[in-house]
């Protein structure tokens, strides 16, 4: 019963994600805050037991990723998002990126470097490492998403649309608070490019074209000063 996929959690913060950007530090819900409540409160049965059973489910999943001897095939890709997403939920951020990254490289190997296959761990992982604010590795995995994303999905789609709208959060929140990313090389500047991307991959033809022109526009004017 411990192999049911968490995949209700990564969508859980992923939500959190889109959210939390727009702030200046992150801060994920503790574990109480996400178990059920009675008149207000979180009971303390409820929290032993949900925790319990997280705890369960990582031991499973460790076991079975054991048993795979370094095999990189697509169960085990799943066993390490999985095992990444129970972390999650037990606050175990470092270990949890650690897993993301061991499928995020089983992903590469499986199903080539550009798969799409990588987006969502990817996500997760950047939920991840935000949550432990290692800065330079959130940086890395939008580039690598931005990169993935420009090769497997088209740039009029609304999860391109999504991608360059949290990329720009990012860049924002990495130029106001000056947030230490190694030195990145590349800065806020490219996400005026993404914007110029979405804009000429816009067909007149297309369904709602003027609305959809107009909202780039202002939305990279808004950057541009940011980035001046």
């Amino acid at each position: 019963m411990f192999a049911i996929r968490l995949s209700f959690i990564r969508l859980t913060f992923i939500r959190l994600l889109c959210i939390s950007l727009l702030g200046s530090v992150l801060r994920l819900p503790a574990i109480a805050q996400q178990l059920p409540l009675a008149n207000g409160a979180v009971r303390d049965a409820d929290y032993l037991d949900a925790r319990t059973q997280l705890e369960q489910t990582v031991r499973y999943y460790r076991h079975e990723i054991q048993q795979r001897h370094g095999v990189y095939d697509q169960q085990a890709i799943e066993l390490y998002t999985s095992l990444g997403d129970a972390l999650m939920q037990l606050g175990a951020f470092q270990e949890a990126s650690a897993m993301y990254n061991e499928a995020l490289q089983g992903a590469r190997i499986n199903d080539g470097l550009y798969a799409e296959s990588q987006l969502a761990i990817l996500d997760s992982y950047t939920v991840s490492a935000l949550a432990e604010k290692d800065w330079p590795q959130v940086d890395r995995n939008f580039y690598l998403a931005l990169d993935v994303a420009g090769q497997t999905i088209a740039p009029d789609s609304p999860e391109f649309e999504s991608l360059i709208r949290r990329f720009t959060n990012w860049k924002i929140e990495v130029h106001r608070n000056s947030l230490d990313v190694e030195n990145h090389p590349r800065s806020i500047d490219d996400t005026i490019e993404s914007y110029e991307v979405l804009i000429d991959s816009l067909r007149e033809d297309g369904a709602g074209y003027k609305d959809k022109l107009v909202t780039y526009r202002t939305e990279k004017r808004l950057v541009e000063p940011v980035a001046a």
